[in-house]
């Protein structure tokens, strides 16, 4: 059996995109490893080339900043500032997609062909039906027979809806904000530290925990984001208290007019879920991403996470890559123009300019 060189296994690397390094390992061993080629033959490795500014920081514009908490995640995570020692020094979130899509849905109606509809088939409209048709007989009979006999003064309450604009809309409500799953993937050495453990794992498990719950004591958990009963007995109870003091007031003044009641609980509705909003944010599962100028979420929630780990490691046993998933992506709001992907920017010639106009108008006084 021929021996295969060192040549030939380059070679056979280079193909799939790979090649060999010699590196420490964080306990100062020399080892080899296989690493990607940044070339157009890698598309993976291409974009992620794309994350790196000079100096092999990583460009602000093409990696992700992930909030977690109101926090950076890995602060959220850890309970240490930019993650401390579980983190690499010049960490980054690698964001290899191609694209990001931001989907928006909204429900109408067509109100006037309802109320036509409902109309002629009410016991009402079916009888006048019945009258009308019973009426143009006799009509017709009177005509057959030379009479004129005055027609009666009934109009057609199944008229048929049959004209060019019979279908106009309304709008009924809109609909929360769909976001494509997101994928993120941690590759050992891609930091320069080549340690599984700080590159890889950590990372990657910190990304995976965003919708899972702690143990707060004994066997009790408490959840990414508040639990139903928390949310609705926090809203609930501060109505009913709303509802009395306005009943009361009703009492005081009998002049109140049912607008200004309805008005007065409105205003109360929208404060509360202000301040309900406020508080939900500041919890883990409550997350917003952004990336650069380019775009900005709102606050989300992540329904499911998938996190896979390699089967090889490195010397201390970490993988040396490893995937995370986040699917089922709901934001907190209904769409509305006031998101910040839905903003624009005028020209500008100053990036400082363009980078102040995109902070003040990409957050909100609740974010």
């Amino acid at each position: 059996m021929a021996e295969i060189d060192d040549k030939q296994v380059d070679s056979t690397l280079k193909g799939a995109g790979l090649t060999r390094k010699d590196v420490s390992d964080s306990s100062g061993n020399q080892i080899q490893i296989l690493t990607s080629l940044l070339d157009e033959n890698n598309k993976n490795s291409a974009n992620l080339a794309l994350s790196i500014g000079e100096g092999g920081r990583p460009n602000e514009n093409k990696v992700l900043t992930v909030i977690s908490g109101g926090k950076d995640f890995r602060e959220t995570m850890t309970g240490q500032r930019f993650g401390g020692e579980f983190f690499p020094k010049n960490f980054f979130v690698p964001y290899e997609a191609e694209s990001v899509k931001f989907g928006s849905s909204a429900t109408y109606g067509t109100p006037l062909a309802s109320v036509v509809e409902k109309a002629k088939n009410h016991p009402i409209g079916k009888a006048a039906s019945a009258f009308q048709k019973a009426a143009t007989g006799i009509n017709a009979t009177a005509t057959a027979l030379s009479k004129t006999p005055e027609k009666p003064k009934v109009g057609s309450p199944n008229i048929k809806f049959n004209t060019i604009i019979g279908k106009i809309p309304s709008w009924d409500s809109p609909q929360q904000q769909s976001l494509d799953s997101m994928s993120f993937k941690f590759r050992f050495g891609m930091y320069g530290e080549y340690s599984g453990r700080t590159e890889v794992l950590n990372p990657a498990v910190a990304l995976a925990l965003i919708n899972v719950p702690s143990i707060i004591s004994g066997t009790r958990l408490t959840g990414p984001i508040p639990s139903t009963p928390w949310v609705m007995g926090y809203f609930v109870g501060a109505l009913a208290d709303q509802i009395f003091e306005v009943t009361k007031a009703t009492y005081q003044n009998p002049s109140l007019s049912a607008s200004a009641v309805e008005a007065r609980i409105n205003s109360f509705l929208g404060n509360m879920e202000q301040k309900l909003f406020g508080m939900v944010a500041g919890w883990p599962g409550a997350v917003r991403v952004k990336m650069g100028n380019a775009w900005q979420t709102s606050l989300f929630t992540v329904e499911k996470t998938e996190l896979t780990l390699s089967r090889e490691v490195d010397t201390e046993g970490f993988p040396i890559w490893a995937e995370v998933n986040w699917s089922g992506i709901k934001t907190f709001e209904n769409v509305h123009r006031a998101m910040p992907i839905y903003r624009m920017y005028k020209a500008s010639t100053n990036r400082n300019d363009a980078m102040a106009s995109f902070h003040i108008s990409g957050s909100s006084k609740r974010e």
